[in-house]
């Protein structure tokens, strides 16, 4: 560690290192100059890795100053809880203590285990000068008044509870565009509310990594839908602990991992608006895995679109969701999607055939902004005689292309998502376990795509997918390819499994609900 990142102001030592364009000092409170180069190398090791994670300047400066008291204060509150320390333990660390300082000055120490050494070494000469302060209650005295002068320096809005701006905060996301769902308004409160529950409503100068990070392990152990669920929702949250439920019984990382990301969203707020100085969930996180959905195999498809609706034996067929479910697999359209087309969503665009797949009516939603699309009718749809359900579901005076699936819930889909689920279950339980879901359908058309040589960026349009493959050239794909690019790539695709002449027979005509 170079001394060029240590500066001497009277007798004491100071972190001195520029960041872009502004200063970065630290005291170290020390004024021995072998320990103050001590901690300054964690500092420096530290500061890269912010800036490596994109951090600005006083998220920087924040958890600098955590990281360098973390190992301490975990200890002093163990001290406190009836734990001291050996004089054989303190003896043992102040000796691993020499050896690693000495490792760390010979460069001995391998890349990866450079943050244990370090942390080991700073967390021992702070220890120690905290031992110091008691053996010098005068230190100790100086100490409060810095205290002091760091809480009176705080922005009232930090001495606040964490709920205390969530109505500002949702307001905000509304006034910027990011929130215009109830259903969105709700989740986020609910984050919060999770938070609350779980840790209290505490003044947002207390909520640290520390807080963040016991968050998460707790949220880790809760069952979900806790509060709704006869088995649990008498008991408190302690009771439902002490049950240590098994992993698959609580709530999946994904969930986890989503609730994270919104506490995060909603403190990276509050910074911007100088509330805090520090987001205590900028670091926080936890691996999940997506939903790998797995695609319909070509037995799947021969016996999917043979029974059931397509046998025309099941009470509860309508003419939408035989062609829901032919629609997901030829156009690889979300759910969602298709649920919320309105028969002025079928157009005619160069001579083809498209649906458009658009947010342009007020129930309208989509994902992204790729998602906004023209998806041309695969030719074994016209074939089964698309073309003549538009004109009779336009005839009926019907807006929605799909009127039985779409009932005009907040969530686009979710009721033909429940009933897809009770629909498989009933009638091709064996693909039950093997995760193939209604998304599969979708799965399904993207991977025989690709299998069939269809052009891949024209078949991310298509899906609706970001153009990855173009990398900085997308900013000039402008509208992207003509449709009539996009349907000679889709004829490609085609489902030999699928029996065209048996759902010819059986086919929607048949079928009087609409």
């Amino acid at each position: 560690m170079s001394h060029m990142y240590l500066l001497k102001r009277g007798k004491t030592y100071y972190f001195n290192r520029r960041i872009r364009t502004k200063m970065l000092r630290l005291s170290l409170g020390l004024s021995n100059k072998s320990e103050a180069n001590i901690i300054a190398t964690r500092l420096f090791v530290f500061t890269n890795s912010c800036i490596r994670r994109g951090m600005n300047y006083e998220q920087i400066k924040s958890l600098a100053k955590e990281e360098a008291q973390r190992l301490h204060d975990e200890w002093l509150e163990r001290h406190f809880m009836g734990e001291p320390l050996s004089e054989a333990t303190i003896d043992h660390e102040s000796e691993v203590q020499i050896d690693f300082q000495k490792m760390l000055y010979e460069g001995l120490v391998a890349p990866d285990q450079i943050q244990d050494a370090l942390a080991q070494v700073l967390y021992v000469s702070l220890r120690e000068k905290t031992m110091g302060e008691w053996q010098r209650p005068d230190r100790i005295l100086s100490a409060l008044d810095n205290s002091k002068a760091i809480i009176g320096s705080l922005p009232p809005e930090g001495l606040k509870p964490i709920s205390t701006f969530i109505d500002d905060y949702i307001q905000s996301r509304d006034e910027s565009g990011k929130a215009t769902t109830e259903e969105t308004k709700s989740k986020k409160r609910f984050e919060i509310a999770e938070f609350v529950k779980l840790i209290g409503d505490l003044p947002l100068s207390e909520i640290g990594i520390k807080q963040a990070e016991e968050f998460r392990r707790l949220l880790r152990k809760l069952p979900p839908n806790r509060e709704n669920r006869k088995d649990f929702k008498e008991m408190s949250v302690k009771e439902i602990l002490a049950l240590d439920l098994p992993k698959d019984q609580c709530l999946s990382d994904t969930h986890v991992r989503r609730t994270l990301i919104g506490l995060n969203s909603y403190f990276t707020w509050l910074c911007n608006r100088k509330f805090i100085s520090l987001n205590p969930f900028s670091d926080v996180t936890v691996s999940a895995e997506t939903n790998s959905y797995v695609r319909f195999s070509v037995t799947d498809l021969s016996v999917l679109f043979k029974d059931g609706v397509y046998s025309l034996g099941d009470s509860n067929s309508t003419a939408s969701r035989w062609w829901l479910m032919l629609l997901a697999l030829y156009s690889g359209a979300r759910l969602s999607e298709l649920c919320q087309l309105l028969i002025s969503d079928v157009q005619c665009i160069d001579g083809v055939l498209c649906l458009v797949i658009t947010d342009e009516d007020e129930s309208q939603k989509v994902k992204t902004k790729a998602a906004k699309r023209y998806v041309p009718v695969h030719t074994d749809l016209l074939g089964l005689g698309f073309e003549d359900y538009v004109k009779q579901v336009q005839a009926s005076d019907r807006q929605r292309l799909l009127p039985s699936v779409w009932t005009g819930s907040s969530k686009a889909g979710k009721a033909a998502s429940t009933w897809f689920a009770r629909y498989r279950t009933k009638h091709f339980p064996q693909l039950e376990g093997e995760n193939k879901v209604f998304h599969s359908f979708r799965h399904t058309l993207i991977q025989t795509a690709m299998k069939a040589g269809v052009d891949m960026s024209k078949l991310q349009q298509m899906v609706g997918h970001e153009p990855s493959l173009l990398g900085s050239t997308k900013t000039y794909i402008g509208d992207g390819f003509p449709v009539t690019m996009l349907a000679e790539e889709l004829a490609k695709v085609s489902f030999p499994d699928i029996d065209l002449e048996w759902l010819l027979a059986n086919n929607w005509r048949c079928i009087k609900k609409p």
